[in-house]
């Protein structure tokens, strides 16, 4: 989390996972929910304010659009080709033949690359694009531009729609309404939860600086940006900064309720769903507003009435 947040912390990734709603994640989710973010927290991190200039002027925003094309098609391909990708990669297998689960793994974002050139592209192109999928036209632009193309280019920037959906699953595992249906986390959530945490530099700040000296009753852990991975492509870039941050902001919250009872953390309302944080009402809080909890109150109102007296006694 960058060190110029001064509030407590839950405000963006809350802010995040709601933003996504409860809808399958898919590349066409990237941008507005880039665009909304980005717009919102531009004056708190420095990290969103650059990713909000790239959304904005018309040159840097086309090197977002060129590889969203891109992850669309690749996504597209996954949920209409399957078949025709799985038979068309295995054919190029010396060894035994992907598994599903394989597949949508290295389909996925899994470290490996296949090239398509010269007949290849096209084999491609009429065996598993096929001539009606949309975006069809990106790959073919880029066989007409490049000649040889990088499978990469198609499914590199797709591990964002399962490392958002997994965002969204750890916070309902860790927030819910009921703190007694709080769920524990697996090796593989710790795993991949370090894994974004390595791309932060922790570093000591003093919310209040002095010119003179440093008042160290005042010093706090602030997670900041590191160095991006190499090689990102500018959407690759916005989405890491997405993921990166709202994951610091997540885990800052859950050791700050951790550490300090006061800090009651977050939870996800009963009734709408949403991530809010919890107040000073404590655990026995259940929903984010009065407005979802007259609605709540309502509701079971209207059951009781509807169950008929034989079930009632």
């Amino acid at each position: 989390m960058n060190a110029s947040i001064k509030q407590a912390p839950g405000g963006l990734w809350r802010d995040v996972v709601n933003e996504l709603g409860e809808v399958t994640i898919s590349p066409d989710m990237y941008l507005p929910v880039l665009e909304s973010i980005a717009s919102r927290w531009n004056s708190a991190t420095s990290h969103f304010k650059f990713v909000e200039r790239k959304l904005r002027e018309s040159r840097r925003r086309e090197d977002v659009l060129e590889p969203l094309e891109r992850a669309r098609l690749g996504y597209g391909v996954w949920k209409t080709r399957r078949s025709e990708l799985r038979t068309w990669v295995n054919a190029r297998r010396s060894d035994a033949g992907l598994t599903e689960a394989e597949l949508e793994s290295w389909w996925f974002g899994e470290a490996n690359v296949v090239w398509l050139s010269g007949d290849h592209g096209r084999e491609f192109l009429d065996a598993v694009v096929g001539p009606t999928i949309p975006h069809r036209e990106v790959l073919v632009h880029d066989l007409e531009e490049y000649g040889d193309v990088p499978l990469d280019w198609f499914r590199i920037n797709l591990r964002y729609c399962k490392d958002l959906e997994r965002l969204r699953e750890m916070a309902r595992k860790t927030w819910p309404a009921d703190v007694a249906e709080r769920r524990r986390w697996s090796w593989a959530d710790f795993d991949w939860i370090n894994r974004w945490l390595d791309l932060m530099a922790p570093a000591l700040r003093e919310p209040e600086s002095h010119v003179d000296f440093v008042d160290p009753s005042l010093l706090e852990v602030a997670l900041v940006g590191g160095q991006l991975p190499l090689g990102s492509d500018d959407l690759s870039y916005c989405l890491q900064v997405l993921i990166r941050d709202s994951l610091a902001d997540f885990i800052t919250e859950l050791t700050w309720a951790n550490a300090y009872p006061r800090h009651k953390g977050a939870l996800r309302c009963a009734e709408c769903a949403r991530f809010v944080g919890r107040n000073a009402l404590g655990y026995g809080q259940r929903y984010c507003s009065s407005t979802c909890k007259k609605r709540a109150s309502k509701r079971r109102q209207r059951l009781k009435k509807q169950t008929p007296r034989s079930l009632k006694s």
